[in-house]
């Protein structure tokens, strides 16, 4: 149960959020212990600027945690933009498609729905696209598509 919630939790969260959320707390541990290390304890060791083994070493794994993490976040990202872009040329296929078989039917209705189909694809472009490229969730393009969805309604495939 509690490791759904998590699960859940890190799926629902954009790329930023991750990248902070995981990177942030492993710079500000590792700062943090190479600044606690230096007040108190380097003295104690006796380590000179010669023999710094213990900061380098704890240097090392903090620089290979985040190296993998930088990656782990590349390729995070790239499988989102490789799943929207195969919706995208889904929704593109399919309207190309529905265009196509509008020119089967005859009768000015048929003709509205191919002016409403451009309507629905400058939304999406115009509108929905931009919206989302800024983070906010606007379906400009929902009533192009409830017009398309009427029309059909209304047409008459014999003309």
């Amino acid at each position: 149960m509690l490791f759904d919630f998590w699960i859940n939790w890190i799926y629902g969260l954009t790329n930023v959020e991750v990248a902070l959320s995981f990177i942030l707390p492993l710079l500000i541990f590792g700062c943090g212990g190479l600044t606690l290390f230096k007040r108190h304890f380097e003295h104690r060791l006796s380590l000179g600027l010669e023999t710094n083994e213990a900061l380098n070493f704890f240097a090392q794994c903090v620089g290979v945690a985040y190296g993998i993490l930088v990656g782990l976040t590349a390729v995070a990202c790239w499988d989102n933009f490789e799943e929207v872009e195969k919706i995208i040329s889904a929704e593109v296929s399919a309207l190309h498609d529905f265009h196509q078989l509008t020119y089967a039917a005859k009768g000015a209705t048929s003709e509205q729905i191919r002016d409403l189909d451009f309507q629905y694809l400058e939304d999406v472009i115009e509108k929905d696209w931009p919206s989302a490229q800024r983070g906010e969730l606007v379906h400009a393009s929902s009533e192009s598509f409830s017009d398309i969805r009427d029309a059909l309604y209304r047409m008459n495939p014999r003309g």
